[in-house]
């Protein structure tokens, strides 16, 4: 399975780029530095082709807007697609 860490460089994301990796899925750290621009789309198609997961731990730029002014709602369990990050990671590699 493919899996593709937007922001996979990052504190977060080079850490999070390990756990499929040690269950032997394909694992692309997308980041501007590996060739992908998550916001200015550059190498972004070419990175997702074939991509089952995608995960993105980017530090979202604001673009000027101060961040009171954005809603942000934290969830350790976002919803991605029909399943959760928390219970693919569980089912794919036994680790919650």
């Amino acid at each position: 399975m493919k899996v593709v860490v937007i922001g996979g460089i990052g504190l977060i994301g080079s850490r999070l780029c390990r756990i499929p990796g040690e269950a032997r899925h394909e694992v692309l750290a997308a980041a501007p530095n590996t060739g992908v621009g998550a916001v200015t789309g550059v190498g972004l198609e070419c990175a997702l082709h074939r991509a089952e997961v995608v995960v993105d731990v980017a530090n979202a730029p604001t673009f000027g807007v101060p961040i009171d002014d954005r809603t942000l709602t934290p969830d350790d369990d976002a919803l991605l697609g029909s399943t959760t990050f928390a219970s693919w990671l569980s089912a794919t590699t036994g680790q919650a």
